[in-house]
């Protein structure tokens, strides 16, 4: 029993040295708070992101080859997209890029490198827009861009920098200021 009783007097004799170590160390907890949690990565291969209108219904969907998204920021990366609306929403227009990012806290869609806006309509058809940056907006059927864009159509070419169009209405807007070239 003695030895029992030396067990648990040196068990206490220990915890109190330890709990006094802590309390009295010289290092600070307040490097805790500052601690960064580690970058924990997410990736998807052949994702398929379907967008909905307020009734369920699909309106267009994005096909990307690599989805891409991280723990520490709010954006997802995708390469080798594909913008592809639904058939019931006459939209006749299909998009492609090497690269993408879904913008964080919005609606908008960042395509980069070799962006290609086709049509698939018989009354445009072989009608495209190309250029290496491009913003969308795929619930608001709006393309928009600032930089150098190459538009093809019945074997004539423009060149313009910047422009906005709807998709939805087929309408095409340059930016002010710009000056258009036709290529016969």
């Amino acid at each position: 029993m003695t030895k029992n009783i030396a067990k648990i007097v040196l068990l206490v004799v220990l915890a109190a040295g330890s709990s006094f170590m802590y309390f009295f160390s010289t290092k600070s907890n307040d490097n805790l708070e500052q601690f960064s949690p580690t970058r924990v990565e997410y990736m998807i291969k052949n994702a398929k992101l379907y967008g909905t209108n307020t009734e369920g219904n699909f309106l267009y969907k994005i096909v990307a080859e690599k989805a891409q998204a991280s723990n520490t920021d709010r954006q997802i990366y995708l390469d080798r997209v594909l913008i592809d609306y639904e058939s019931n929403q006459n939209i006749d227009w299909r998009i492609t890029s090497d690269k993408g990012q879904l913008l964080a806290n919005s609606n908008v869609l960042a395509l980069s490198e070799n962006v290609i806006v086709q049509s698939l309509s018989n009354e445009n058809s072989g009608t495209t827009i190309s250029t290496n940056y491009l913003e969308i907006n795929p619930n608001t059927y709006t393309i928009a861009t600032n930089r150098d864009v190459l538009i093809e159509f019945d074997n004539n070419k423009i060149e313009a920098k910047g422009l906005t169009a709807q998709l939805k209405d087929n309408r095409l807007k340059f930016n002010s200021n710009i000056n258009a070239s036709i290529h016969p």
